[in-house]
């Protein structure tokens, strides 16, 4: 038997990035602080059967979203009338280009309320 291991637990321990907060007109949420492996592995099969270049389908995006959002905050989201498939859209490439640091769909970057009076709630991204 050998004495040397991989101690992956206290390397995972030691990082554990902060959630990203999503702020939106319903209500204020907290995403995984780092991207999901299941979506990086949904990506890259993805490119695999369709190549790097390849369009996006809707079902793709939600796919994608569906890896990033718990599902009661998709839910959420999605069941405001004003809640439009553009904004689905335009809230993924804002959240990967936060992930990755791109500018993807925006800048992504919060700023405090304008109203005190703003609903918010708190969700934790699994």
């Amino acid at each position: 038997m050998t004495s040397h291991y991989i101690d992956f637990d206290e390397a995972w321990a030691e990082h554990r990035p902060e959630p990203l907060p999503l702020h939106t007109p319903w209500g204020d949420y907290e995403l995984p602080g780092s991207i999901p492996a299941s979506l990086m592995l949904q990506i890259v099969r993805m490119q695999g059967a369709g190549g790097d270049d390849a369009e996006m389908t809707s079902g793709d995006v939600l796919r994608l979203l569906i890896a990033i959002l718990p599902q009661d905050i998709l839910d959420e989201l999605t069941s405001h009338a004003d809640f439009s498939a553009e904004d689905l859209i335009k809230l993924l490439g804002m959240v990967m280009g936060e992930y990755t640091g791109g500018s993807e769909g925006g800048s992504g970057k919060a700023t405090a309320p304008a109203k005190a009076a703003r609903k918010s709630s708190s969700r934790a991204g699994a």
